[in-house]
């Protein structure tokens, strides 16, 4: 009888499919366990990560691709106002990889989302790994990477923004001098005084929906008049307690006239100098930003500040009629040096050029220039005498005895004695000698700031420049 082999299998195609078996359990069994084990490091790396420096690390943060900025909101790692859709759109594509594209090109949002300018895709696999971006390691760059590249690291932590809500209101000013309350901000010193003593009084609330969790700062400011912050110092900074919210609180009370408030307006400040004098007064709550709240714009009040007829302060400024600079010829451009001398006078009729090269009538001036105040050059030269020339700085203009800056000229260079090259001098950097700082000041003479007029304020063109550890500071 014969078999029917229909449908049987040889010995050859058993063993074939045996092998075949064999081959895909070897790679399992080698293959995948690494494989699992790379993408747990990776993972674990990203975990252990801060994408946006924020201080909260990426295993924790809500938001790992969204800084806090220090502010936190009551989703963890996530800025204020963030939604719970926002916090989980973050955290899905922070591990997306960048690409070169502006845009997903009408893709779905599972697979590619635009952020920063940039078309994050969810994978590199086909048709996409062309576009992504592959860094030096060969791995491609991430959304995290992208994020990490231009991150400003988060300093001063906030903390955890709750709903409370501080303001200051009711400011009022007390005449210290008078004896009774300031109507508004203008006071005359009738050719008297120098500055106004005033008392501070204000209310802080808490016009929130939420008790504070810790205690926060009060400080009241001088700034200048167009209220620019950078230009604001504290007068005097004050801590308080927690408020309740709904809580106001009178600082201070009305009959709690406390030394601790008293301010000096026009002495040392924006309002300093001779003659009139505006400024702004600044008070501001959580000035040192220890509290976090869900609003931060409205933290601040305002009074415009006029100091008329203030009584003149006679100051014996140090006063040099022109300065001379030096160098030898043909300097590189970044050339950056100390200026040779300063002369109450004038250089080649005063005082000495470098050299005396340049005291021959004509190669110096010997009067003030057109504008400005008056800058002599001299350049050394190989084979003659150095070359001469001269030109007026800008009013304002601040050499500092500690930096170096290109002059700013209020005149054109006037080369009155060599080969023209004497005006490359005014393309280099200079600082003043160790005397102190000079500015271009009025009566276009160069003005000194020394120790001995630590604090003076002068006058410049309607700007205040204070004296301050031999450096001229703008101050209004």
């Amino acid at each position: 009888m014969m078999r029917n082999k229909k449908g049987a299998w040889s010995f050859q195609q058993l063993g074939g499919i045996i092998l075949v078996i064999l081959v895909v359990l070897v790679v399992a069994i080698n293959f995948i366990p690494r494989i699992s084990k790379a993408a747990e490091s990776g993972s674990k790396l990203f975990d252990a990560g801060d994408c946006d420096l924020d201080d909260v690390i990426n295993s924790i943060d809500n938001c790992p691709c969204l800084s806090t900025g220090g502010l936190e909101s009551s989703i963890r790692g996530c800025p204020l106002g963030t939604s719970p859709e926002e916090s989980n759109l973050d955290k899905i594509t922070c591990r997306w990889f960048a690409t070169a594209e502006s845009s997903c090109g009408g893709l779905g949002s599972s697979s590619c989302r635009e952020a920063d300018g940039t078309a994050f895709y969810s994978n590199c696999d086909g048709d996409n790994k062309e576009k992504c971006i592959q860094k030096s390691d060969k791995n491609f760059k991430t959304r995290c990477d992208a994020v990490s590249e231009t991150a400003v690291g988060v300093t001063v932590k906030k903390g955890l923004a709750g709903n409370w809500d501080l303001i200051v209101s009711n400011l009022k000013l007390f005449d210290r001098r008078k004896g009774k309350t300031a109507d508004t901000g203008t006071f005359d010193l009738e050719n008297t005084h120098n500055s106004q003593p005033l008392f501070v009084n204000f209310d802080v609330e808490n016009v929130g929906t939420q008790d504070t969790t810790g205690s926060f700062t009060v400080s009241v400011q001088v700034c200048n008049q167009i209220r620019q912050i950078d230009s604001c110092e504290a007068k005097i900074s004050v801590d308080i307690g927690p408020l309740k919210y709904g809580e106001k609180k009178p600082f201070p009370l009305p009959t709690d006239v406390r030394t601790s408030l008293a301010v000096d307006i026009g002495s040392g400040d924006h309002c300093d100098g001779e003659g009139s004098a505006s400024c702004s007064l600044r008070v501001l709550v959580d000035s040192t930003e220890v509290l976090g709240e869900t609003s931060e714009t409205n933290n601040d009040v305002w009074l415009p500040i006029w100091l008329q007829n203030k009584k003149s302060e006679k100051i014996d400024w140090v006063k040099k009629k022109s300065i001379e600079i030096f160098a030898d010829e043909g300097e590189d451009p970044d050339y950056q040096s100390q200026i040779r001398a300063t002369c109450e006078g004038f250089f080649g009729v005063d005082c000495e050029t470098e050299d005396a090269d340049c005291d021959d009538n004509g190669e110096f001036r010997s009067s003030l220039p057109p504008n400005g105040c008056l800058v002599h050059a001299s350049e050394e030269n190989d084979v003659a005498e150095n070359d001469c020339g001269w030109a007026g700085a800008q009013l304002g203009f601040v050499l500092d005895h500690l930096s170096f800056k290109k002059i700013d000229l209020a005149t054109g260079i006037a080369e009155t004695e060599g080969d023209d090259n004497v005006g490359d001098l005014f393309t280099y950097r200079w600082q003043s000698t160790s005397e102190g700082s000079l500015v271009c000041g009025p009566g276009q003479l160069w003005h000194l700031c020394d120790s001995q007029r630590d604090g003076k304020i002068l006058l410049v063109g309607g700007e205040r420049f204070r004296c301050q550890q031999g450096g001229w500071k703008k101050v209004g």
